[in-house]
């Protein structure tokens, strides 16, 4: 199973999973209303989300979210749950107010704020958007000018400071309470955004104070200028070209789809889309004769680690929890036919971050 998103800096975006080879067809989801309690929000529903908190004054100008998703009912009301009957639904946020950080349960279908509890001594996940905002206000730094000069790099618009990265648990007293971000910078060669780390150079930003916290210089180390884009008529010779291989079900599909329920051969169960951990399997069972038997209640990703190992000053902090730190549990974006299979089955779901809200 495929996970297809697409997370950039400043847009919503829709994200789709592409459920390839057993489970492959060309029909996709945009419902606007849910049929199932685990299924994920709406966009009508998040927007309900955002204008219950503002109704109840917990949105201000400067207010971010960096998650909105399902609350999931409790699990014995999901068993119990038949089709056609009512449903709760409820959506989970992540508030961030300042160096505040609030948790809110909306009840999206009685539009009541159930609850808001501020959560003390933790940092929320970062926006996307974020990221370009601290890179662009970190490279302003005096300290950050007089590495970028000792470097000879005389032309700022060529560097690119916008990878920023969540440093973890800090022990320092300098560090606490603080949300803490690293960021890297990057040279650009040529008109094809050929771009090379800056070496030896790296930057801690506290992105609730909006500041720099210290700026860490190890020396200067030649950057790479090879060419590194990969384009017709400048990657050199290329192998021949295979002969091209699809995949085909003139009949159809082998499953039936009913929302967000799947059913195939004995195996059904029920999916969404989840902004923080991607893809998300739910009540799954096997037909077995005249039984029908629990095989799985939910299934998902607990988290993406990342380790780099090196113990150089560049590296040591990059030791990520994708999921967990930057709430981001999706792959790259992937396209019918190059990625996967010309039969595969998509299904797009609304989501977002920031402060954005989907249109």
């Amino acid at each position: 199973m495929n996970a297809k998103s697409c997370a950039s800096t400043r847009n919503l975006k829709r994200v789709t999973t592409a459920i390839a080879v057993m489970f492959a067809a060309t029909l996709p989801i945009r419902s606007q209303t849910a049929s199932h309690p685990l299924d994920g929000l709406t966009a009508p529903e998040i927007w309900t989300a955002y204008e219950t908190l503002k109704a109840a004054h917990k949105v201000d100008a400067d207010t971010r979210f960096p998650m909105v998703q399902l609350h999931e009912p409790p699990k014995e009301e999901v068993l119990a749950w038949k089709p056609g009957q009512s449903m709760r639904r409820e959506a989970f946020l992540v508030v961030r107010q300042g160096a505040q950080a609030f948790e809110a349960v909306v009840d999206v279908k009685g539009k009541k704020l159930v609850s808001w509890t501020e959560m003390k001594g933790v940092q929320p996940n970062m926006p996307d958007e974020e990221a370009i905002e601290m890179g662009e206000a970190a490279k302003k730094d005096p300290e950050v000018q007089k590495a970028l000069k000792l470097r000879n790099i005389s032309d700022p618009w060529s560097v690119v400071c916008g990878a920023s990265f969540p440093v973890g648990y800090s022990t320092t007293a300098e560090e606490q309470g603080r949300g803490l971000f690293q960021i890297v910078c990057f040279k650009q060669f040529g008109a094809l955004e050929n771009y090379s780390p800056i070496p030896g150079l790296s930057i801690l930003w506290d992105d609730n104070a909006k500041k720099v916290v210290r700026v860490t210089d190890t020396g200067d180390v030649p950057l790479m200028k090879a060419d590194r884009n990969y384009y017709p008529g400048g990657a050199g010779p290329t192998s021949e070209t295979p002969s091209p291989l699809t995949v085909q079900q003139p009949q159809g599909p082998s499953f039936r789809l009913n929302g967000q329920s799947v059913n195939w051969q004995n195996w059904k169960f029920h999916f969404r889309i989840d902004r923080r951990v991607g893809l998300v399997v739910t009540n799954v069972a096997y037909q077995d004769g005249d039984k029908l038997r629990s095989i799985l209640y939910e299934g998902s990703l607990s988290e993406l680690f990342m380790a780099y190992m090196d113990a150089s000053e560049d590296w040591i902090w990059a030791t990520f929890f994708d999921i967990g730190e930057a709430g981001n549990g999706f792959s790259s974006s992937l396209q019918i036919g190059a990625d996967c299979a010309d039969n595969a089955f998509t299904s797009t779901r609304p989501t977002r971050t920031g402060t954005e809200f989907p249109g």
